[in-house]
């Protein structure tokens, strides 16, 4: 998972939002955005942060978010603006690998801070690519079937996920009606296994530990990277379940695990 931090003017984030939400409506990329505001003294009521929080899978639209921000502030050059409204933007990203970036984009941004900007992006992207990096010797989204070297490196992932994840709670929405016709949703957290997370819907959204996520890390990049799941954290707010800590993740299935979904499930165990 990808996660970008982007501060500024609450008016920017917005409109970078918006943009955003525009730009990849019809598209494959999957993308969740968030804008919260933080107290930076909690004394100086009028010291508030604004911060949107968008995260996605892969670094595909990495560059492409970089590039609104800077035409956001290009309009802002261009235009008779008053000193309010020239603040920089902070663009802070990290890759599922752990590297990370961040930029600082003024409104006076000349050629060769964008050219150094594109060159900081294009070398996350590629410490994230890396081949030397991959586990398999071939692009596994082009075969046909999985040969056994391939099943038993992802026999292994599947093996470190479920040797890790032993809490994992599945989000359930209950609609009940009441004596009186009414009708109330009822909000709950069902425990549930990986077999249980992976054989069924498209997506869905559950509440890992803490601790257990984070010795997951590794892994969730490389079956990211392999385009096979994706565990993306859509909320930093921690839950309490049970007096342990829990975080809010969305599970999705990609492209190669939709290919070859048979193969893969059979290695899960049970």
């Amino acid at each position: 998972m990808t996660k970008l931090r982007i501060s500024g003017l609450r008016n920017d984030l917005k409109q970078i939002e918006q943009l955003i939400k525009e730009n990849y409506e019809e598209s494959n990329t999957k993308i969740n955005t968030t804008i919260s505001e933080y107290r930076t003294d909690s004394i100086d009521i009028e010291q508030i942060v604004s911060i949107l929080q968008v995260t996605f899978t892969g670094t595909i639209a990495i560059t492409a978010i970089l590039n609104t921000i800077i035409n956001i502030q290009d309009k802002k050059k261009q235009s008779k603006i008053v000193d309010s409204e020239q603040q920089a933007i902070s663009f802070d990203v990290e890759t599922s690998d752990g590297n990370r970036v961040s930029l600082n984009i003024p409104t006076n941004i000349n050629e060769i801070e964008r050219q150094q900007y594109a060159k900081c992006i294009e070398k996350l992207i590629d410490n994230f690519l890396k081949p030397e990096n991959r586990l398999f010797p071939e692009n596994l989204y082009i075969k046909e079937q999985l040969n056994l070297e391939d099943l038993t490196i992802i026999q292994n992932l599947l093996f470190d996920l479920t040797n890790n994840l032993k809490n994992i709670r599945e989000s359930i929405i209950q609609e009940l009606t009441l004596d009186d016709q009414s009708t109330i949703f009822k909000f709950d957290l069902k425990t549930t296994d990986l077999v249980d997370l992976l054989l069924f819907s498209k997506n869905k959204r559950i509440y890992l530990v803490i601790e257990e996520a984070k010795k997951c890390k590794e892994t969730f990049y490389i079956l990211e990277r392999e385009n096979l799941f994706a565990f993306i954290e859509i909320s930093d707010q921690i839950k309490i379940i049970d007096n342990i800590g829990y975080v809010r993740y969305e599970v999705e299935k990609l492209n190669v695990f939709d290919k070859l979904k048979k193969e893969i499930l059979s290695l899960i165990p049970e």
